[in-house]
């Protein structure tokens, strides 16, 4: 697994699991970097996929921090749910790609 996958796997699943809340603002990106040892655009490769999962956001001059889920992207319908047997890292990662795109919260109600 590549390195900014290997840190989205991270931060996406301190943030599934609560151990990130709703508004905790990330570290920032440089301060990450030097922190786990790897190039700058590593970590924004890395935090731009995050937000492109919908899981952060970033504020200009303040910083990347954690989004609150929608309640259709928290819970979807069971209907939707399907098993997935995958026997790799690579496959993994892009099973994980596949269903963050189909993560589409429902039209809202008239």
């Amino acid at each position: 697994m590549s390195k900014y996958r290997s840190i989205v796997a991270q931060l996406a699943d301190q943030i599934r699991s609560g151990k990130l809340s709703p508004g905790s603002r990330l570290p920032a990106q440089r301060q990450l970097a030097a922190q786990l040892g790897v190039d700058l655009t590593t970590v924004t490769r890395a935090y731009t996929e995050l937000k492109r999962m919908g899981l952060v956001e970033g504020r200009t001059g303040s910083g990347s921090f954690v989004r609150g889920a929608p309640a259709a992207v928290a819970a979807p319908a069971t209907s939707a749910v399907k098993t997935l047997t995958v026997s790799s890292p690579a496959a993994v990662a892009a099973a994980a790609a596949v269903v963050a795109v189909a993560r589409v919260p429902p039209p809202p109600k008239a």
